[in-house]
């Protein structure tokens, strides 16, 4: 049967009767008391599967504290025909030829067993959590100072929707030659639309082009501004796009919880993650994120593992989770905007303390009532006396008018 009321599997009994459960972990805890009950009376047994992705909930709980009443089978890639009695070094040893002879095809094969040991294991398997669950069959050991639950990023690997319309945003992590891949990322309601790597030595021109696709609808570009972020800042705001630099390294705004903008921008991100707001994530971002690990400093502050540590283990620099962090790694403050002037122009229009970049305004002759829907409060913090006050705004968490 398919179901997503609770109540519906109350009821079911017979003399003998076997319940199958596939996709345990992903069955929400309230289902699982009727499925309890309908073993009551009868000969009557439940077979549960599922993929070993997170450390709570009833899955977890059948292998941990309820483990003494259940017959548990582990299922790792090395119990398919195709890598039995081959070790993990036995693996790695193998010919191209020899990779791609597998007894039972459409079962894990040993080449993808392989690929994934190149791209998830990181040094050991307790730092390895995509290996651990999705190769080994076994929960992952870090999880529990996860950035980011290995569930809910692969929850996250749902299609993306873009219906055309709504604002983008874009995070950008530049690097300079010799050095890591430039990361730009386009997320729409959490959706991410694209995100691309470029190891080009002079990457801006990618960027820039990577940017035109969502020309009209763009309502910030956020960049690491540390390093040659600034030359990138530059160059998109004389293009016209609305820009903001962010610096990773700096004070957080809640300084007290977090160490840095880093980990509060990391925890805003993993806020969405858990919100389920996130969708078209790739197996190349989920497996930076993944590596991820939280801790509490001396002074009882949120800290993130630097890049370093994340680089160490994963063999490259995460750079498409950084560009996602830039992109989704923010809290919107909604605003209300209220032009008092008659006129259409852009000039007309103001915000007190916030004004967008005015070539995006004046070269395409939209008005700010036209673009304010593609733009938030942080990309007006520079230009501040770029047009007179004719806007009042009205900032939902003070209940103010012109109040930030």
């Amino acid at each position: 049967m398919s179901t997503n009321e609770p109540g519906r599997l109350h009821g079911h009994h017979s003399e003998r009767m076997l319940v199958l459960v596939d996709e345990a972990p992903a069955i929400e805890e309230s289902f699982w008391p009727p499925l309890e009950a309908a073993l009551a009376g009868g000969e009557a047994r439940i077979l549960i599967a599922g993929n070993p992705l997170s450390p709570v909930g009833y899955f977890h709980e059948c292998f941990t504290r309820k483990r003494a009443n259940w017959r548990l089978f582990n299922v790792s890639a090395f119990s398919s025909p195709n890598l039995s009695g081959l070790t993990l070094d036995a693996l790695l040893a193998l010919s191209d030829e020899q990779l791609d002879y597998n007894v039972a095809p459409y079962l894990v094969t040993r080449r993808w067993t392989k690929e994934r040991y190149s791209e998830w294991f990181n040094g050991s398997t307790e730092n390895s959590p995509l290996w651990q669950s999705r190769v080994l069959g076994e929960f992952p050991s870090s999880a529990t100072t996860a950035l980011v639950a290995l569930s809910l990023l692969e929850a996250a690997q749902e299609p993306a929707i873009d219906d055309g319309r709504s604002p983008v945003d874009i995070g950008c992590d530049p690097a300079g030659a010799g050095k890591d891949l430039t990361a730009v990322c386009a997320v729409s309601n959490g959706h991410i639309l694209a995100i691309e790597c470029y190891p080009d030595a002079q990457p801006e021109g990618r960027v820039i082009e990577f940017c035109r696709r969502w020309r009209d609808r763009i309502r910030i570009v956020r960049y690491d501004s540390a390093g040659i972020g600034g030359f990138f800042g530059n160059e998109l705001r004389r293009l016209g796009y609305p820009t903001t630099g962010v610096n990773v390294a700096q004070k957080a705004k809640d300084s007290e919880r977090y160490a840095s903008q880093k980990s509060e921008r990391y925890f805003a991100l993993r806020a969405c993650f858990q919100e389920g707001k996130v969708r078209g994530l790739d197996d190349e971002t989920l497996a930076e994120l993944s590596a991820m690990n939280y801790a509490v400093d001396g002074s009882g502050k949120l800290i993130i593992e630097d890049k370093a540590t994340v680089k160490s283990l994963i063999g490259h620099s995460p750079d498409k989770a950084e560009s996602l962090m830039l992109a989704m790694g923010e809290r919107h403050v909604p605003i209300e905007y209220t032009p008092v002037s008659t006129s259409t122009t852009g000039r007309d229009y103001s915000v007190p303390g916030f004004v967008p970049s005015r070539s995006a305004f004046y070269q395409d002759g939209r008005t700010l009532d036209e673009r304010a829907p593609y733009m938030d409060g942080q990309s007006w913090e520079r230009e501040m006396d770029a047009a007179p006050s004719s806007i009042l705004v009205k900032s939902r968490r003070f209940g103010s008018r012109g109040a930030w």
